[in-house]
């Protein structure tokens, strides 16, 4: 029924197959039914659907879904709650309702994060630039260049433990320019550290294990040394012990002192 432009009633073009059907004569609606034939057998079935079987797309009357995913409509029904539209599940396992899913990940020259992070490591911002390549994992899972830069960030801020995970990290995600940790500038920090000639010895491959220190004090039994000297009892020189006492007693006669300050002091020359 292509001749008289079914097909624009199918897919909801309910002007052109009016027109189609009253040009019929014509042959123009043959030539236009066989184009649409060949492009609906080469359009992508998510395409198909996202185009000609949107739940939006409405006639006035009630949707129904067939077994094989055709739109029945039948007037004078109302579909409540409103009609959402599945296309029939396939041996493939893809989504038939909305956008596919990607499952391709991004390459880092298209990777904007990276490109971010590259800059401000260019312009020595280093903390900045290791939250832009942690963003850029998302987009860009599993890369052992990010992970690299990541170290490289680490080791310019003297953070050695994440600067070692990071460097195993890339490492086991298929980071293979050794060279680059064995000379690029930013990772002198890493070539210092007391494991590096392990480290390297063993190909990268081989990392010491993280040994936990425990700070063991044995208890010191240091001998008591007591020294016992023989019990002194100064005794006071009477005179001076005196003098001490004339002379509170003219500050109190003269005012400077109050009776209770002068019995305070008088208590501590006699202590």
């Amino acid at each position: 029924m292509g001749w008289v432009g079914i097909q624009k009633f199918y897919i909801g073009q309910i002007g052109l197959g009016v027109l189609s059907a009253v040009f019929s004569w014509t042959f123009i609606p043959m030539i236009i039914g066989f184009i649409d034939f060949i492009r609906f057998m080469i359009m992508d079935d998510q395409e198909f659907d996202n185009r000609y079987n949107n739940a939006s797309f409405t006639t006035g009357g009630a949707m129904h879904r067939t077994r094989n995913g055709t739109i029945v409509f039948k007037k004078g029904e109302r579909s409540t709650p409103p009609f959402e539209y599945t296309a029939p599940s396939r041996a493939t396992g893809k989504s038939s309702f909305g956008p596919p899913q990607r499952k391709s990940t991004i390459p880092l020259t298209a990777n904007k994060h990276y490109l971010t992070a590259v800059k401000q490591f260019d312009d020595y911002l280093y903390r900045d630039a290791y939250h832009s390549f942690e963003s850029a994992l998302v987009d860009t899972p599993n890369n052992g260049e990010l992970y690299f830069q990541m170290a490289c960030c680490n080791s310019l801020l003297e953070e050695k433990e994440k600067l070692f995970q990071n460097i195993q990290t890339a490492i086991s995600n298929g980071f293979t320019d050794l060279n680059k940790i064995k000379t690029n500038d930013a990772m002198a920090y890493f070539r210092i550290q007391p494991e590096y000639d392990q480290i390297a010895a063993g190909g990268f491959m081989h990392w010491p294990k993280e040994e936990v220190e425990i700070d063991v004090q044995e208890p010191m039994i240091q001998p008591i040394e007591q020294s016992i000297t023989p019990a002194e009892s100064p005794e006071k020189d009477m005179d001076e012990l005196l003098g001490q006492l004339k002379q509170l007693g003219e500050l109190r006669q003269n005012g400077l002192l109050t009776d209770e300050e002068f019995t305070l002091q008088k208590r501590k020359l006699f202590a």
